[in-house]
Order: structure tokens, then sequence, then C-alpha cells
């Protein structure tokens, strides 16, 4: 991937230096400086600007394809964006004026990689939400099962209750329709606004958190309970296929 990545600025850069009158000075390689594109982002020459342009538009579009392909590989993960977290209303242009503001800001920054500025300036100026704030836990909680969750790198198990297993480990039909519909309707639940995590500190044996869940101030584990989808934990598997 970052071969490819690499090309794509390597063909922007070649695109750029062919077009670019002498008095613009375009670096001839594929990565840049934060200074050496501040001189073209901050410049009065149009082709220094529409390079600039071209060059943050290129990174974008890069880093978009970068945490596509990661989801790709692994649709379980919740990988953080590489480009921050542009508002709708951002744009290219908006883009390089908040680096170009930042970059002035930090002549310490001026020999660092250009991309990593672009990087850094976005993440000032559009900043990515705490996803551990309640409202925002929905959005990147993912439902392994009925009584495991996933938050990022993080897999949680929800003590007190036991739902059926899933397909491959379930131990007949009976357990397997039903923990289709268990996993459904833990996400039905837990894609709400008002989804908070009550950690007990403690991991088990496979390093999961032990946790409950509450949605909107009510016990998960007991709504899944009264639906007929879990039973309450009693030290050791449930069997579902009586």
């Amino acid at each position: 991937m970052k071969f490819f990545i690499a090309i794509i600025f390597l063909s922007l850069a070649t695109q750029a230096i062919a077009k670019a009158p002498e008095e613009v000075q375009t670096p001839p390689q594929s990565f840049f400086t934060v200074g050496q594109l501040l001189v073209m982002c901050d410049g009065d020459e149009a082709a220094g600007y529409g390079y600039c342009s071209g060059y943050i538009k290129g990174l974008h579009d890069s880093a978009e394809l970068e945490t596509l392909i990661d989801l790709l590989r692994d649709p379980e993960s919740k990988t953080t964006p590489l480009f921050g977290c542009l508002s709708d209303e951002a744009t290219t242009t908006s883009v390089m004026e908040n680096f170009v503001k930042w970059a002035k800001n930090h002549p310490e920054k001026t020999n660092e990689f250009a991309m990593i500025g672009i990087q850094q300036s976005v993440a000032k100026q559009w900043p990515c939400p705490d996803i551990s704030s309640p409202a925002l836990i929905s959005l990147a909680l993912f439902v392994i099962d009925g009584d495991t969750v996933r938050l990022g790198e993080e897999r949680i198990r929800l003590i007190g209750i036991d739902t059926p297993e899933m397909k491959g480990r379930a131990e007949c039909i009976a357990e397997q329709l039903l923990a289709d519909q268990a996993t459904k309707r833990a996400r039905d639940l837990l894609g709400g606004p008002d989804v908070v995590i009550h950690r007990t500190g403690k991991l088990d044996r496979y390093k999961r958190s032990l946790a409950t869940i509450t949605v909107d101030g009510m016990d998960y584990g007991q709504m899944m309970i009264d639906e007929g989808l879990a039973v309450k934990w009693s030290g050791r598997r449930e069997d579902w296929c009586d």
C-alpha cells in the first residue's frame, strides 16, 4: 500500500514539474517537506498553487483508499481515519489554507514530511471526536454476538448473561438460529445514541474486558433475557438444544 501511495505522489510530482514555470521551485521528489509545500501553497504562482491543491487531494484520496482497504481486510476493525475527521463543509481549498496557517505557526516543523504536516494541521482544525463518549460509542461498537462486542481493538464480554453460540460453535441448528436472532437484536439495541459501557476493570481468560451495558439507562443483559434471547449466566455454558 505504501508503494501504491508513493506512486500516486510521484505521478503528481512529475506532472507538476512538467507544467511548472522555471520560477516555481518544485522539488523533484515525491515526498516534500512542510517548508517546501508551504512555498507552493502560499505563493502567487498559479502552477504552484494548483500543484499544492492536487497534492492535498491526492493525499486525501490515498488515505481514504488505505482506510477502505483496511476495512475490507477486516470488516470488524474500527480504523482510525488517516486524514482526520473533516467536516462536510471542508474543501481542498480550506484544507490548503488551514495548512498554510498551521505551517506558518509551526516553523519548527519546516523539515518534516509535508504529508505529516497536513495530517497534523487537519487534526488540529477538524479533530476526531472521542469515541468513548456515550453518544458516540454506538457508532464504533461492533457486535460479535449477543454477549460479546468490540470497541476498536478492545473485546468486551458482557457479564451476567449467556447467549446462544453462532455458527461454528453452536451445538445444533436451533442454537445457531437463535444466535442469529440474538446478534441481530443486539445490533438493534446497541445501535442507539445512549449506550454506556460499565467496565469492571477485570479481564477474562481470553483477555476480554468484563462489563455490563446500559441502553437508555436500562440494563442490556436484562433486556435480552426478557426477550428470550439470553439467560442469566450460571457458571457454565447453557444447553440451547433441549
